[in-house]
């Protein structure tokens, strides 16, 4: 073995001229192919960089850290969330509030019935479905079908806490269709003033017997046209009345009943 200045001379090692790495490595040249090997068991050990992992303080500090800016952050994302609920909430509402004047227009000043018994004046109360379908009660009573003509996407607004349920086709099964009117009809996301704004049926004394007929409670509680409303800014038509149990809305036969009006 012959050694110039770190050169290494091995049989079968890098011949003159090759430098090699430190403790007798081969390496690789700039420019040509060669391929570093490893050391020959004879050859000096190679080098070797120490490897450092964190230490318990500094896990500690990293962990802290991130727990400030998780408690930071989450409290400015829930505001941003409720932020958005309420713009949301209050598009929806204004939506609702144009379609219930819309109707107050078509029907001369009356304002929208809210829960009404099978008939008024000996007229029953029915509502139509755009499929072509003629409900009466349990469907006809509550307000939301009577709503529909004068709001576009109102299923979409009065079940914006849940799946909005599936709607009535035309040519099904009127069984079918009832079925789906009625489970469209309960649980909205905004209930309707009833026991105030166009009468509530049952204790709230919205409609009285005369004559052996339903008729409206008219000066007494509740309002059945506009212009018998007082002061307008005072009076509250829709609220937010959403009713849930676990992740199945609520119906009539479950605790927190429908709530169809508030």
């Amino acid at each position: 073995m012959r050694e110039h200045f770190g050169l290494i001379k091995r049989d079968g090692e890098p011949r003159d001229g090759q430098p090699t790495a430190l403790g007798g490595c081969p390496t690789t040249h700039i420019g040509t192919s060669a391929k570093p090997r490893d050391c020959h068991p004879s050859a000096f050990p190679c080098a070797t960089r120490p490897l450092h992992g964190f230490t318990l303080v500094e896990l500690l500090v990293v962990i802290s850290i991130i727990a400030m800016l998780v408690g930071i952050l989450l409290p400015v994302l829930g505001s941003a969330r409720d932020s958005a609920k309420q713009a949301r909430g209050l598009s929806d509402l204004r939506q609702m509030m144009l379609g219930y004047t819309m109707y107050q227009e078509d029907h001369r000043g009356q304002v929208l019935w809210g829960y009404t018994p099978s008939s008024i004046a000996g007229n029953p109360v029915t509502v139509r479905s755009s499929s072509g379908h003629t409900f009466g009660l349990p469907v006809a009573d509550r307000y939301p079908w009577r709503l529909a003509p004068y709001v576009g996407d109102i299923w979409a607004i009065l079940h914006s806490h849940t799946t909005t349920p599936p709607l009535p086709e035309p040519g099904e099964d009127e069984g079918a269709a009832l079925l789906k009117a009625y489970h469209l009809s309960i649980s909205p996301t905004y209930g309707i003033n009833s026991v105030y704004v166009g009468g509530h049926e049952g204790p709230f004394a919205g409609f009285v017997i005369q004559a052996g007929q339903k008729v409206p409670h008219r000066g007494a509680h509740v309002v059945f046209d506009r212009d018998e409303v007082r002061r307008a800014s005072g009076l509250l038509v829709f609220a937010e009345a959403r009713a849930r149990v676990g992740d199945t809305p609520a119906f009539d036969n479950q605790p927190m009943g429908g709530f169809h009006y508030a």
